[in-house]
């Protein structure tokens, strides 16, 4: 919704927002199984849409009241939005939904890289690329530096939880001024999970112990990443013999984008999109400017499943 922004300002704003509601999205590592918003709602469509002003023309707003609705139907007086980097676009997100507060979930970033990786590349998750590994290292490093700064700037609107906090909440623990309890009949544990970190190598989901990761990969990690990740709450692993280390470029490319991304989340994400790919950021562009055309010419947004 953010990324096309533009387009879904210039079409009627229920109809980019009865999109979203409707958009499939993958449930399983399969993606067999898609769900939309609308499964979790009581109310109909109808009912969700006529909570949007008429003079509204922000669809991020219009969404937020959208799911003011739901709440109400559901008689709770608040709701919880699950996405992937949304610290990325908090400025922007907080801006269109007043009283918005952000929590960001941090894993270890061995584990957190190795799953991303891992889900990408399927069985074939040994094979991948050193741009694969550097994409999921930065994104890491980007939102550990957002995260970390908007706790400093408005602590009363961010806060963070490590996974291994969630796990063992049994007891329950206080997030945002919520409690958060884990299920009490629940065997899972930081120790037990998909990707856990241990001795070099990592559980994957089939059961079997994998080194999903090179020493040079888990040695930048240790370098770049560990020093955000102890900030965040998350020690580093103390059974690893893995030495930390990164060479002057990859450092230097590490502090340009954390520092842009200090400065503007948004501008550390295009930064890296850039010196990814430049020929997919112009697709990615062209693409906009495509879908924008569409929208000004009356046409409906194209229904793609959500794959993240």
């Amino acid at each position: 919704m953010l990324r096309n922004r533009l387009s879904n300002r210039l079409m009627p704003v229920r109809d980019a927002v009865a999109h979203y509601l409707t958009r499939p999205r993958f449930q399983d590592a399969e993606r067999r199984v898609t769900e939309n918003v609308m499964d979790y709602s009581a109310a109909d469509m109808d009912t969700l849409l006529a909570a949007i002003p008429e003079s509204e023309r922000d669809p991020v707003r219009a969404y937020g009241r959208v799911l003011d609705e739901m709440a109400a139907t559901d008689g709770k007086d608040s709701w919880a939005v699950f996405d992937v980097h949304s610290e990325l676009a908090f400025h922007r997100l907080q801006k269109a939904i007043p009283g918005l507060h952000l929590v960001c979930v941090f894993r270890d970033p061995r584990e957190a890289i190795a799953a991303a990786i891992y889900w990408r590349r399927g069985t074939e998750a040994f094979d991948h690329t050193r741009r694969e590994f550097r994409h999921f290292a930065v994104l890491w490093a980007l939102a550990a530096a957002v995260t970390l700064k908007f706790q400093q700037t408005c602590p009363d609107r961010v806060s963070s939880v490590t996974f291994t906090q969630l796990l063992n909440s049994k007891s329950g623990l206080s997030v945002a001024g919520l409690q958060v309890q884990a299920d009490a009949d629940s065997a899972l544990t930081p120790g037990s999970a998909d990707f856990a970190y241990r001795d070099g190598a990592f559980m994957c989901p089939d059961g079997q112990r994998s080194a999903l990761l090179s020493r040079r990969e888990l040695g930048e990690i240790a370098a770049l990443l560990d020093p955000l990740a102890r900030q965040l709450g998350i020690p580093s692993p103390t059974d690893t013999a893995v030495p930390a280390g990164a060479g002057i470029p990859t450092r230097a490319f590490f502090a340009l984008l954390t520092g842009a991304a200090r400065i503007n989340p948004g501008l550390g994400v295009v930064a890296l999109e850039l010196f990814e790919s430049p020929l997919g950021f112009a697709r990615r562009a062209l693409s906009g400017l495509r879908t924008t055309l569409r929208a000004v010419q009356g046409g409906a947004p194209v229904q793609t499943v959500d794959q993240r």
